[in-house]
């Protein structure tokens, strides 16, 4: 038990609610809309990228803050939505090649 408190010490709750949100809004358009019918394989990779998308989240965001700290663009509404959706849907997909990076103690 004490792993798993281990590891979620390194995320601010707020933070993990809003992820996980997030995690189970695509788990759910995943299952629903574009894996209808899948196998049984399937499934669990989606449940399990649900389950790890916060660690794949808190690398992109520590690459993306390395990359670009303070950098500010301004960019129409629309295209910032698109890209928004487009990016967390295609982390959720790669989940499971970037999660354990993220399962790494980390100090920040």
């Amino acid at each position: 038990m004490s792993v798993f408190k281990n590891i979620y010490s390194q995320f601010n709750l707020k933070y993990l609610i809003k992820i996980y949100i997030i995690g189970i809004a695509c788990t759910y358009f995943s299952w629903n809309y574009i894996f209808e019918g899948g196998s049984t394989s399937v499934k669990i990779f989606i449940v399990s990228s649900a389950i790890l998308f916060p660690f794949a989240t808190i690398i992109y965001d520590s690459i993306i803050d390395l990359l670009f700290g303070g950098l500010e663009l301004r960019v129409h509404i629309i295209i910032f939505l698109v890209y928004k959706l487009f990016k967390i849907y295609m982390l959720f997909m790669c989940t499971i090649l970037i999660a354990p990076i993220g399962l790494i103690p980390h100090q920040y």
